[in-house]
């Protein structure tokens, strides 16, 4: 009877949601002449494992084919992601395929660590392989609350 009461007691241990202050919420934001770009998550605290995410980008650079210029999470994928510490880094990807475009691979890198203030602040780089090789860069900044 014990064993029993024990996986029981088990059961619902594992099945209870996690601890409010287990987890948190990570946004990085790009807004300059080249992109605009956002994407919250929620984050294990624990683990710093992103559960979810909604991310979406915008760019009217004459150099981006129009089909290019605006995707989001349906279609640009977090492939890569590194919170420890006093880093974070993310890495984005999407492929685009249609009557007008043979192919083209889309790359987001966000790489930022703390400065004096804590605050996370980096760089991006943006890049599209396709016919030709756009590559777009500029500084960014995210939150972790």
């Amino acid at each position: 009877m014990k064993t029993l009461a024990s996986m029981a007691l088990a059961a619902l241990l594992f099945a209870a949601p996690l601890d409010a202050r287990a987890t948190g919420d990570l946004g990085c934001e790009i807004a300059d002449q080249n992109l605009k770009f956002d994407f919250t998550t929620l984050i294990n605290r624990g683990t710093g494992l992103f559960l979810g995410g909604d991310a979406r980008f915008e760019t009217a650079r004459p150099e981006v084919a129009e089909p290019l210029r605006k995707l989001d999470h349906s279609r640009l994928q977090l492939v890569h992601s590194w919170y420890e510490g006093n880093e974070i880094r993310l890495l984005f990807y999407a492929e685009h395929q249609d009557d007008k475009i043979d192919f083209a691979s889309i790359r987001l890198t966000i790489i930022t660590s703390t400065n004096a203030n804590d605050d996370f602040v980096g760089s991006y780089t943006f890049t599209i392989d396709g016919a030709q090789q756009v590559v777009l860069k500029g500084k960014t900044s995210c939150l972790v609350g």
